[in-house]
């Protein structure tokens, strides 16, 4: 089965609030849009790209990105929506 790499942004957080920028998740789906919506369950639109296997070593490995499961990286439905925007999450982290 095929395998698709997604990444993230830096104001991607996770459920503890932490950025996953370099961070990255491997899934294994049928197709390109099985997978999509795959990472559109486990965190809705809060992710960046999607990557093709043939294109993991210039994408992903060439920046030592870590790996992280989708169980790692998901977000609570609930909290998807109130989850930290960039703006939020610049609000969070400039906290004084």
């Amino acid at each position: 089965m095929p395998k698709y790499y997604f990444t993230f942004g830096a104001n991607h957080l996770n459920k503890d609030m932490m950025s996953l920028g370099n961070c990255y998740v491997e899934v294994e789906a049928e197709n390109e849009s099985a997978a999509r919506d795959m990472m559109f369950a486990a965190r809705g639109g809060k992710w960046s790209f999607c990557y093709l296997e043939e294109h993991k070593q210039k994408a992903i490995d060439r920046f030592d990105l870590t790996p992280q499961t989708l169980e790692q990286v998901k977000i609570d439905p609930e909290d998807g929506e109130a989850h930290p925007t960039q703006s939020a999450g610049e609000a969070y982290f400039n906290k004084e």
